[in-house]
């Protein structure tokens, strides 16, 4: 007997078990309360919603359509409906999609309605009378000068204005009322279960509430109230219904049960959800919907963005105005350039072929030269119009050249010179310009959005490079050729292999000049150490009395050099130099960083070293992201002497900087480099290839000779890449592809396999996924560009952070997003060595913002905005004052190209409460994150129970993040694969390792990262809507009341209310397309997206 009854209590402990697993593997629920309904509702009729996306082609046939009617009966749609919606839906789907539109909720099928179907609502157990009549949708009489009870009552005068409290000859026996309320506990208060009926009681007056699956519902007693000679007053707190439905229910139990009150309790509990139906409808006939409604834009053909110089059609210039007064000296100066003895040569080959090639080495002069060549050639001539377009990599070349040519010509700067330049927020043309140096970015634009017709002359400068912009455009260049004869195209480079270039464009000449390169005495790292003494940081002490460097050291020195940047040996450097000449005779020492970050460290160490000093040292930045203004001060002369330009690769071609005779070469730059892991595209530090320290060291040597000090040593130069790789083979192929189809040119499969290096079709298919998974591209089968896509083909970044950024402005909470967009752009900031890395997290945990890390960081940066010393806090904080400093450089980027594209308004203030309202808000940040950072979602199974060992025994425990199984839909190699995902783990170093419950079994992920493990970086536990609305295309299953996302991230969801979310994404597709056709018009303050933020803030109740 014993027996069986322990078997009978391990079968039933088994049945539990299985029963708690399947309801912890259950989707989790998607709420979506009566008002937010209402408000989707009010939308989708706006934008007059229909479901032609539905088999449009299809036609049903009679037997076919009669099926289909039968099966929809059968389901229990109303016959009246089920033919309405045959006449626009030719598939079940369809049908029951438009049924669930069109229906009232409670005229629907039970399993399809969204009320009685969706999760239980947690009643607090904190729970006051007061909070209750403003969950039923009424204003709370809080006037502490009268009793509670007058109060409730003029609660009841607010419903209903006539009712009048008994007299004294009415006044009930509250006996009868204490007796029902004894019977329904008896009624409904089961052993072993959490009572659903309470009784709450305040001075005279007594409250029984009654649990419901929905909320609760409370009864109101009190002998001025009346019951059970009046009806009760009985207040609904169903969050999820509008306000409207919960005040008509208590109106419509006045109005039921007036003429029969007592013992009606009862019969209101046991009829509660056809109340709440009538309720529904007698608050529909009083209140419309509530949505409020916008006039329709009127949409009028996109405006093509305005790219100047735009010269008019045939013009006709005074050439008087091509003649300036040049100095004698800087004529002399011209005359002694190497090109000059080839002008014949050059002039004869651009005029005899419509592509050419001039190859120069360093100083020949060909940048300046061969402009001015074709513009003194045209003013001794009887032609008409000359418009000479130079394209430069750089701003900083831009800039330099113009300044120069303009001495050289002897013009005056102004709204007459014929020379010009255009940049990026610069420009200076005019209707005389016959000659403008422009980025090879603002010509693509040109071309995007204007035929080349009035361009005379395209010179590509520093072909060399190879960098994406000039490959596409080499592309571009070839296809203009077709059908513009007329145009001549002018190839130059210092170094080059001219036999590509020329095949490429099917056997073109070329012109070789020699270039004018003073001597330049190179000094390696080793060389620098011994000569200067400078001991290394972190490195052995240098005996200044030993012997030269040996083999050993230098491979000692190589190994060092590898794993640390020893920026205090630059000023160090800087010292050696001034003391090398007595006197000092002046002269530019030009240093060579990575970055900005690099540049604001040594610039501050420079100053640091020489603020006691007599030396008066002027030191100057030089980067891409300074005003052209700025830029300028570097060809100025200098007023001390003693100048020290600091510079990135951007001073390596193109430009010379007076009286530079000195390189400090740190042999490193900043690389976009892909990371397949996290389909993010990163700058990373690279050493620079030989051509380019080549490059770097010809600086010293363009007006004089000079020395270039080499930061690395002969070994590491040894092993350097000869040439940069074409970037078009090393970085993600995502914007590419984006300007291909911008511009109309064809599937990017075929028109980048006719560039000068194609990439592979592998790297093009990627890319294609990538856009497609985040909802920029479609293919209809044909690949075209989303209404998001077109803005992502403005924006110069990374696609997924440029989708992360226009919803943060779309959402309101721009400045947070920019911040959180600006770190994922770099690696970590947070840097210890490993024996300190338990005391890092210690600090990082400071800032921790539960479940997210990406909004930790945004903790991270505004502490670090608002310290005094911001060293000294990254010094306490194991975090990277350089990275911190690019990370407030790369806000202010983003802040201007989300203007240039008009999301911003130009000159955007920071905290502009506009488009910022939301900056504070979790869920709406999350949403923004979400945004970006998709498909890189995790899904977490859950466990019934986790048992951790102790010595002697275990005992049952909540389990840790590296304890639950967490999967991705990506193939990893060497990863654990269960049905398409793989199994990862937190990272360690994530705010979400040391968590043990989760809100949502769904994180998004920065980056995966395979060593030990496969582990994901950087994750954010999100709300389902956050993925509903921001994430992949919506499938909805209606009879398994579910909805999925990319067809594996699923949730509970009555039909309902999932057919609801997926028009409302539909919308939100609308009016991204609104935005790209008129993008001055602004959205931020649209209350339909202040709609879509209140549904994140509350998650749908």
């Amino acid at each position: 007997m014993m027996a069986e009854e322990s078997r009978r209590v391990a079968r039933s402990r088994i049945a539990n078990q299985k029963e708690l697993r399947k309801q912890l593997q259950r989707p989790p629920q998607v709420l979506l309360s009566d008002a937010n309904q209402e408000f989707i509702l009010g939308l989708l009729e706006e934008q007059n919603f229909s479901l032609k996306e539905f088999d449009p082609e299809h036609v049903l046939a009679g037997e076919e359509k009669e099926s289909l009617r039968k099966r929809l009966c059968e389901l229990g749609f109303p016959a009246p409906a089920v033919d309405a919606s045959l006449e626009v839906g030719k598939s079940l789907d369809a049908c029951i999609e438009w049924l669930c539109m069109n229906l009232p909720d409670h005229k629907l099928p039970k399993q399809f309605r969204a009320t009685g179907n969706q999760i239980r609502m947690s009643v607090s157990t904190r729970f006051s009378i007061e909070d209750a009549i403003a969950s039923a949708g009424f204003e709370a009489q809080n006037d502490a000068n009268k009793p509670f009870e007058a109060n409730l009552i003029a609660v009841v005068q607010s419903i209903l204005p006539s009712f009048q409290p008994p007299n004294e000859t009415e006044t009930p026996s509250m006996e009868n009322v204490e007796t029902e309320i004894s019977s329904l506990q008896l009624i409904f208060n089961l052993e072993g279960e959490t009572p659903k009926i309470t009784v709450l009681e305040k001075e005279n007056v007594q409250c029984v509430r009654f649990l419901h699956p929905n909320g609760s519902l409370l009864f109101c007693f009190s002998p001025q109230l009346g019951y059970p000679s009046r009806p009760p007053l009985a207040l609904l707190c169903f969050p999820a219904l509008a306000a409207s439905v919960r005040r008509a229910f208590t109106k419509l139990i006045y109005s039921e049960y007036e003429t029969r009150c007592e013992g009606v309790l009862y019969e209101i509990v046991t009829d509660l959800d056809e109340l709440v139906s009538k309720a529904r409808e007698s608050a529909t006939e009083e209140v419309k919907h509530t949505t409020i409604r916008r006039e329709k834009p009127v949409h009028s053909p996109p405006k093509p963005v305005e790219s100047k110089p735009r010269h008019p059609r045939n013009r006709v210039l005074d050439k008087s105005i091509l003649f300036g007064s040049p100095s004698a000296r800087v004529s002399e100066q011209r005359a002694s350039l190497p090109i000059t003895n080839y002008k014949a040569k050059v002039l004869d080959m651009i005029e005899h072929n419509q592509v050419s090639i001039v190859s120069g080495g360093t100083g020949c002069g060909k940048s300046t030269q061969v402009p001015q060549f074709l513009m003194e050639a045209f003013r001794e001539s009887d032609q008409k119009d000359l418009n000479i377009v130079v394209c430069e990599p750089r701003r900083v070349s831009c800039l330099g050249l113009y300044l120069r040519v303009i001495e050289e010509q002897g013009f005056v700067a102004g709204n007459q010179c014929p020379v010009g330049y255009q940049v990026q927020g610069d420009v200076k043309v005019n209707r005389n310009t016959v000659l403008t140096y422009c980025t090879t970015g603002v010509l693509l634009r040109r071309l995007q959005h204007d035929s080349p017709k009035g361009i005379t002359h395209i010179i590509v400068d520093e072909i060399h490079e190879r960098s994406v912009l000039s490959d596409f455009l080499l592309f571009l260049l070839k296809r203009i050729l077709r059908s513009n004869s007329d145009i001549r195209i002018i190839l130059m480079s210092a170094t080059l292999n001219e036999t590509l270039f020329s095949d490429y464009f099917g056997g073109i000449p070329s012109l070789s000049v020699e270039g004018r390169l003073y001597k330049v005495e190179e000094r390696y790292l080793d060389d620098i150490i011994f000569d200067t003494h400078y001991t290394p940081h972190d490195f052995i002490k240098m005996d200044s009395e030993s012997v030269r460097v040996s083999a050993d050291m230098e491979a000692m020195i190589s190994e060092w050099n590898e794993k640390y940047q020893d920026f205090y040996i630059i000023p160090h450097i800087i010292r050696y130099i001034f003391n090398s000449e007595s006197p000092w005779t002046g002269g530019v020492v030009l240093v060579f960083l990575s970055g900005v970050a690099e540049i604001k460290t040594v610039g501050q160490l420079v100053l640091e070293a020489f603020a006691n000093s007599p030396l008066a040292v002027e030191v100057i930045a030089c980067h891409g992201s300074l005003s052209t203004q700025e830029q300028h001060r570097v060809f100025e002369e200098s007023r001390s002497g003693y100048r020290v330009v600091l510079s990135t690769n951007i001073a390596e071609t193109s430009i010379t900087i007076p009286n530079c005779r000195y390189v400090i070469d740190s042999g490193r730059e900043k690389r976009l480099v892909f990371n397949p892991l996290s389909n993010l595209s990163e700058m990373k530090e690279v050493w620079v290839s030989q051509a380019s320290a080549e490059q770097r060291k010809g600086r010293a040597g363009r007006v004089r000779s000079g020395f270039v000090f080499r930061l690395f040593t002969r070994s590491q130069f040894r092993r350097m890449e000869p040439f940069t790789p074409p970037e078009m083979l090393r970085s993600p192929l995502e914007s590419l592809c984006l300007q291909t189809l911008r511009m109309q040119l064809g599937d990017p499969l075929a028109v980048l396999r006719g560039c000068i290096t194609p990439p592979s079709a592998d790297s093009v298919q990627r890319a294609l996924e990538t856009l497609e998974e985040i909802q920029a591209v479609v293919r209809t089968p044909a690949v075209a560009l989303t209404p998001l896509g077109n803005h992502l083909a403005d924006l110069p970044l990374d696609c997924r952070l440029g989708k992360m950024l226009i919803f943060g402005c779309l959402l309101r909470c721009v400045d947070a997003v920019v911040t959180i967009a600006a770190f994922l752009s770099q690696r970590s900031v947070f840097r210890a060595p490993m024996e300190k890395r338990d005391e890092m997290m210690a600090r990082k945990r400071r800032f921790v913002h539960r479940f997210s890390d990406h909004i930790t960081l945004l903790r991270v940066f505004e502490e670090w905005r608002g310290a005094k010393n911001k060293r000294e806090f990254c010094r306490q904080n194991f975090i990277n004052f350089e990275s911190m400093q690019t990370v407030a450089l790369t806000r202010k980027q983003y802040f201007e190209e989300l203007a240039n594209i008009h999301f911003l308004p130009s000159g955007y203030a920071l905290n502009d409460p506009v488009f910022n309202a939301n900056g504070s808000n979790e869920n709406v940040l999350k949403a923004a994150i979400t945004a970006g950072l998709y498909a890189n979602v995790v899904k977490i199974e859950k466990k019934v129970k986790f048992h951790r060992t102790i010595e002697g025994g275990s005992f049952e425990s909540t389990p840790l993040a590296k304890e639950y199984r967490m999967y991705i839909r990506r193939e990893v190699p060497g990863g654990e694969v269960q049905h398409g995902l793989t199994r990862v783990f937190i990272h360690p170093s994530s705010i979400n390792f040391v968590e043990q419950e989760y809100k949502c079994p769904y994180l998004v992920y920065t980056t995966v990262v395979n060593t030990s493990k496969i582990f994901i970086n950087d994750s954010t536990v999100v709300t389902p809507y956050a993925i509903l609305l921001f994430g992949g295309p919506i499938d909805v299953q209606h009879l398994q009341g579910t909805i999925s996302v990319d067809k594996w991230i699923e949730f509970s969801a009555p039909a309902r209310v999932a057919v609801l979310i997926k028009g409302l994404r539909g919308y939100m597709d609308r009016l991204l397309l609104e935005k790209f056709n008129q993008p001055e018009e602004s959205i931020v303050n649209d209350p339909v997206m202040e709609g879509i933020c209140k549904l994140l803030t509350t998650n749908g109740i």
